[in-house]
């Protein structure tokens, strides 16, 4: 007798290994999937009869993908300044604000800081952290100030980067030619090549900001930007 599903058991919420966060990730990622294999059917095959290397190749991007997102992007000089200089602010606003408090506050905060097991605090210990706090952060920014601003501009963007080598190499290996740019000399522009703008695809799919012309262009040594 064939089982019904409604009398299957079934795992309670906590044994099921499929939670929301990963269905939802999963369908991302599928969709993601969905839209790399479209924007490589738009690309001259090298076997006009064969499509089946596209399901092969279009993961590599999601692998990329996955790897970059496990690495940190370095902050600008700018962030870290501007973050220590809130950091300053906000305590100095909070100092204002523990002076102005109605001493009944107070009381309140101390009897709780005393329950917390840290020991009650007195107002005067209170200004005393704030103060060290604020000091901390100035000498930081000082300290940073210092420091030379990196040349180049803002910190290389690593998806940017990586998209670009994975593309590249998916370009050649599907289409079984390097590509290159598109220069138009009577209106003195650069303008998308068939490789360029499967870059284009691929960075609007990852929601990656670069320009793609930009990234396809090559270096001094002979090699592509990434």
């Amino acid at each position: 007798m064939r089982e019904r599903d409604d009398e299957k058991p079934r795992l309670p919420p906590s044994l099921n290994r499929r939670s929301p966060a990963a269905a939802k990730d999963r369908a991302e990622r599928d969709a993601r999937l969905v839209l790399v294999e479209n924007a490589m059917r738009k690309l001259p095959r090298r076997d006009p009869r064969r499509w089946d290397r596209i399901p092969g190749l279009a993961p590599v991007f999601e692998d990329t993908y996955r790897q970059v997102q496990k690495q940190k992007q370095p902050a600008t000089w700018r962030t870290i300044d501007g973050e220590l200089s809130k950091m300053g602010q906000l305590s100095g606003h909070f100092l204002e604000h523990i002076q102005a408090m109605h001493s009944d506050t107070f009381e309140v905060l101390i009897a709780a800081s005393g329950a917390a097991g840290a020991g009650e605090m007195t107002r005067l210990q209170l200004y005393a952290f704030l103060a060290n706090v604020i000091e901390l952060a100035q000498q930081a920014i000082i300290s940073h100030d210092k420091t030379k601003r990196p040349k180049g501009g803002r910190p290389p963007d690593l998806l940017a980067v990586a998209m670009t080598k994975t593309a590249l190499f998916v370009y050649k290996e599907y289409t079984g030619k390097k590509g290159g740019r598109h220069y138009d000399t009577y209106g003195g522009k650069e303008r998308d090549s068939v490789r360029s703008t499967f870059l284009h695809d691929i960075f609007e799919i990852y929601g990656i900001k670069a320009s793609a012309i930009a990234r396809n262009r090559p270096t001094r040594m002979g090699k592509n930007r990434g």
